[in-house]
């Protein structure tokens, strides 16, 4: 996987152990990109929308591990 695909990947997987463990609003930008050891920068390119956006792309992802795992 190269490198920017690997930090979009982290970000999202981060965000979603973080929501389901401390909720949405108790979880910050800052935390999730010092978690996953992403980049600034990649926070922002891959989800302009910021913190909603990637909270779509979490649920997203939640519903597809739980998809396969039916």
């Amino acid at each position: 996987m190269a490198n920017a695909a690997k930090h979009k990947d982290m970000i999202v997987r981060t965000a979603m152990r973080l929501f389901r463990e401390q909720g949405y609003a108790s979880t910050g930008l800052q935390q999730i990109l010092a978690e996953s050891g992403a980049p600034k920068g990649s926070l922002y390119h891959y989800f302009p929308g910021g913190k909603e956006e990637l909270a779509e792309a979490a649920v997203r992802l939640a519903g597809t591990l739980v998809a396969d795992m039916i």
